[in-house]
């Protein structure tokens, strides 16, 4: 049902649409709009996985991080209600370890990789969490922001029709009808699984204890 209000967003998201680059209206918003489902993607959560596998773009060609509120912005509410809206989220303290490993190995090679390696290359993963380190980059680069922010308002109902772990990814491939034998596992960083002590764990659950509250995890 189109009301009034709707009109007017309608128009602006039309205007909005018309001023986004070329490329990304020829890339990841037609394929949004083809498959009308719209993935959020959670940094370090294997979307770039969902982005190639499912939308058949390459990293580049997506909305990068981009959050609800400029899906809907850019669809219009119309479309937005009736898509599938859907993100991937991980586990804090495996998010934080695979964070960490691809951050101090230069990530992409951006100036926030390259300030990340910089100053915390040389520390164990043990002493980058009880140390500090991490509190002092949590809002500062992009693998270790939060993921509530892009899943849930600021009073915690969630934005999204579903939540997929990353341990399951195989479910949400089947629930997008792709074979879940066959998934492609982009971006994985390779490191060492030692046992963390409980200090470590616990200082990580604090750290990140609102995505604990909201989204939750075993």
């Amino acid at each position: 049902m189109i009301n009034a209000k709707d009109i007017a967003s309608e128009f602006a998201a039309f205007r909005r649409r018309r001023k986004i680059w070329k490329s990304a209206r020829q890339s990841a918003l037609y394929e949004i709009l083809e498959k009308r489902a719209v993935f959020i993607h959670v940094p370090k959560c294997g979307g770039k996985t969902v982005i190639k596998d499912f939308y058949g773009l390459g990293q580049h060609d997506w909305f990068g991080h981009a959050k609800p509120a400029f899906y809907k912005a850019v669809l219009g509410p119309v479309r937005y209600r009736a898509f599938f809206k859907f993100s991937l989220v991980r586990n804090p303290i495996d998010r934080c370890r695979s964070g960490f490993y691809f951050g101090i190995g230069g990530g992409f090679g951006t100036r926030d990789d390259h300030d990340f390696a910089k100053t915390c290359q040389g520390l164990s993963f043990e002493e980058f969490v009880l140390d500090g380190h991490l509190e002092s980059w949590v809002g500062r680069y992009v693998v270790f922001y939060p993921q509530h922010p892009f899943v849930a308002a600021a009073d915690g109902s969630l934005l999204v029709d579903q939540i997929y772990h990353l341990d399951r990814i195989d479910k949400l491939f089947r629930d997008l009808g792709l074979d879940a034998h066959n998934i492609s596992h982009q971006n994985k960083t390779a490191y060492d699984k030692p046992d963390l002590s409980p200090e470590v764990s616990d200082a990580i659950r604090a750290v990140y204890k609102r995505d604990y509250d909201v989204i939750g995890f075993e």
